[in-house]
């Protein structure tokens, strides 16, 4: 049997809720959506990193979306207290180092209130449909370790050199720093 008898009534239980819109819904329905959800005091809104849906319970593949960083750019400044995070950006289709000047820019933008989700990519229509390699679980694995390193050091070092299997800096640098010290990756 379990018992609540170490709880007082008067004690509350904090829970962040956040927000998963359908990019494949009209623009003024999801920033309808997105302010309903600032106002009601929500911890933030998270948008996902798919050109087309995989013709599972999101929609259909033909149905347009909107793309993931232009739709957080936006909302960087249209929302002022949410939390902005892209659910994931995949390591398979964007360089790290074109992320890592674009997480710096929404984080300026948006006072700090970004968290970068990054992933290691798994829809297979998207990546067959844009001729873009999607490689084995493990290739993509490795890869997302490799983004990970050089996102989080072009963020937080001066510049960047870094040799490995999928990427390679030379000297490279990302400024302005994101307002954020150590910008959270998810």
């Amino acid at each position: 049997m379990c018992s609540l008898s170490h709880i007082r009534l008067h004690e509350t239980v904090g829970m962040d809720l956040t927000l998963w819109p359908l990019v494949s819904q009209p623009w003024t329905d999801l920033c309808a959506a997105v302010e309903l959800v600032e106002r009601l005091g929500w911890h933030g809104v998270m948008v996902e990193d798919h050109f087309m849906a995989d013709g599972g319970g999101f929609g259909a593949v033909s149905d347009p979306r909107f793309e993931v960083t232009s739709v957080l750019s936006a909302l960087a400044v249209a929302t002022s207290t949410l939390r902005l995070a892209p659910l994931v950006m995949s390591a398979t289709y964007r360089h790290p180092a074109v992320v890592a000047n674009w997480a710096a820019t929404v984080d300026h933008i948006s006072g700090g209130r970004l968290t970068l989700g990054l992933g290691a990519g798994w829809q297979v229509n998207e990546h067959e449909q844009y001729g873009i390699g999607l490689g084995t679980p493990g290739e993509r694995i490795e890869r997302l370790d490799e983004y990970c390193t050089v996102v989080r050091s072009l963020l937080e070092q001066v510049s960047t050199n870094f040799t490995g299997r999928f990427f390679e800096l030379s000297n490279a640098r990302c400024e302005p720093k994101p307002v954020q010290p150590h910008l959270p990756l998810l």
